[in-house]
């Protein structure tokens, strides 16, 4: 019986071939983490960037404040609060203050003296006639 063996051919390849191929297959492996970084680079930028704010309808129907009036009545006598409010403030105007300093003002109403008493910036004092 014959034997047969098998022969293989084996190539040889130069060291250029070699570093050529090495080359290629690098420059295949750095792509696809180049495309990684930018996609990541992409997904950080939407990250980062602010939400928008849904628009605001042109039709939409503009609310109007609401007026407010809070009238006074005592012995036939009537007042508006806001009235009452703009008194006091030209009131400690006229007594020499500037209404650039004042921050705050408290008035209580009293109808049984028909006076009006006022506290501004929590430590001065006034008061006048309702009437």
């Amino acid at each position: 019986m014959a034997t047969k063996t098998k022969t293989t051919d084996t190539k040889v390849n130069t060291a250029a071939e070699m570093n050529t191929a090495d080359t290629t297959a690098a420059a295949k492996t750095v792509k696809p983490a180049a495309e990684k970084k930018t996609k990541a680079a992409a997904a950080k930028k939407e990250a980062k960037a602010p939400a928008k704010k849904p628009a605001v309808k042109a039709d939409a129907p503009v609310k109007e404040a609401v007026k407010e009036s809070v009238y006074l009545q005592y012995n036939g006598i009537e007042a508006e609060t806001q009235e009452l409010t703009e008194r006091a403030k030209q009131h400690w105007a006229d007594a020499g203050n500037d209404l650039k300093d004042m921050k705050s003002i408290a008035i209580y109403v009293n109808a049984n003296e028909m006076m009006v008493y006022y506290v501004v910036n929590d430590t001065e004092k006034g008061q006048f006639s309702l009437a």
